[in-house]
């Protein structure tokens, strides 16, 4: 390949385009602090409140509805849906209520949670060992 080689000239768009400025130091820029009081006495009246328009106050309709309710005219039959599709369900009465009434069964002894232990008509050795392994070590 052939180069072709020409000298530097130095001069870019970059220098052509920038021209330089002075550097000056800005003022510096303190707060006014002297007081100007107002130009007249104060009279007591705010500009809200001279400026205030008091408008007449209007009664607003309710919107709530009327004592008597809306009924149909017909008899109420004093029966519901609720009453109708309602299914009453058995209480289960507590089992330890049984035993405790019970001469079949004898206490003995509560675990750690509160756990009430029975037996069956012995004389509670194997309920105590449940309860001695129930407890924390």
């Amino acid at each position: 390949t052939q180069s072709t080689w020409a000298p530097f000239e130095g001069i870019t768009d970059y220098r052509d385009n920038f021209k330089q400025w002075q550097a000056a130091r800005r003022p510096i820029m303190a707060p006014n602090t002297a007081y100007e009081g107002p130009g007249q006495p104060f009279t007591g009246e705010s500009t809200t409140k001279s400026h205030f328009i008091p408008h007449a106050v209007e009664k607003q309709a309710a919107c709530r509805p009327d004592a008597k309710g809306h009924g149909s005219g017909a008899p109420f039959e004093g029966h519901t849906i609720y009453k109708t599709d309602y299914i009453p369900k058995r209480t289960q009465i507590c089992p330890v209520i049984g035993i405790e009434q019970s001469a079949k069964y004898e206490y003995t002894g509560e675990g750690p949670n509160g756990h009430l232990f029975y037996d069956v008509g012995c004389n509670g050795v194997q309920a105590k060992k449940l309860a001695e392994s129930m407890t924390p070590a």
